[in-house]
């Protein structure tokens, strides 16, 4: 309740107390914002949330002083430099995104193909979909490259999850990942890129063979998804490894905790 969105042009109407960015490009506009007019606003404190392990702007650590992030490569950095910082995980909706044994024949893509951020994840999905196709698969397993994830206000996500039987998730920056945090506490296991593995907060949970795919061949994902989707047994443990463990790792009450006293500690 105490939370509210607001835009630009509202920022200095409002008697707001904590302004937080959610990327770099609003970090320069209210770092400058905030100083321009200052003595308007002597309460508000700013800080930047990062979920990815973006390309690092000159802003997010030069001049933001107080910095939480879902990101361990952005948090030890943010720490190194002596910032006001938390490593972080939002809030997940284990009520809404809960497990269910049900299993469509869909095998579904998080990448939304026009996102000139994300072509080369949208690209690589598409290829696992033709190498499965052209193996003779498509009675026993439909890829849907493009579900509509965006629809607001994103209610249809977690009936979507629930309509498959796995999630692609192949996107080169993302440290966190809600999505990804979503389809496992689903029992949805991810389909995922070695390539773009390395120290991402995600291997916490992410795991080769326990609660995902991780491929570097497309030959050697066939083998494995082959096996995913025709080993009944394997599926399903699978399945009850990935809900089972993000909710090991991800505590929402401790994490609240947590924010709350970054949030006392605001410089």
């Amino acid at each position: 309740k105490n939370v509210k969105v607001v835009s630009y042009e509202e920022l200095l109407s409002e008697q707001i107390d904590v302004y937080i960015s959610p990327c770099s490009q609003q970090d320069v506009d209210m770092y400058n914002l905030f100083h321009t007019h200052k003595p308007r606003c002597p309460r508000l404190r700013l800080c930047n949330w990062s979920g990815n392990n973006s390309d690092i702007h000159k802003y997010q650590f030069g001049k933001m002083q107080n910095i939480f992030t879902g990101d361990i490569g952005n948090y030890n950095i943010a720490k190194s430099s002596g910032k006001n910082c938390l490593y972080f995980f939002p809030f997940i909706d284990y009520n809404k995104y809960r497990y269910s044994e049900h299993n469509s024949i869909f095998i579904r893509n998080y990448i939304i193909k026009q996102s000139q951020y994300w072509k080369e994840g949208w690209e690589i999905s598409n290829v696992v979909k033709n190498t499965m196709s052209n193996a003779g698969m498509n009675d026993y397993v439909e890829f849907d490259l493009e579900p509509d994830w965006r629809k607001p206000p994103n209610d249809n996500i977690a009936e979507l999850m629930k309509d498959s039987m796995a999630t692609i998730h192949i996107k080169a920056k993302e440290g966190f990942g809600y999505a990804i945090c979503h389809s496992l506490a689903s029992g949805r296991p991810l389909i995922m890129y070695n390539k773009y593995k390395s120290n991402k907060t995600y291997n916490n949970w992410c795991i080769d063979n326990e609660t995902s795919i991780f491929f570097d061949k497309y030959e050697d994902l066939f083998v494995k998804l082959t096996r995913y989707i025709f080993d009944i047994d394997f599926r399903k443990t699978m399945q009850e490894n990935a809900s089972k463990k993000i909710r090991e790792l991800i505590n929402n009450t401790e994490q609240a905790e947590a924010l709350g006293k970054f949030l006392q500690e605001l410089r």
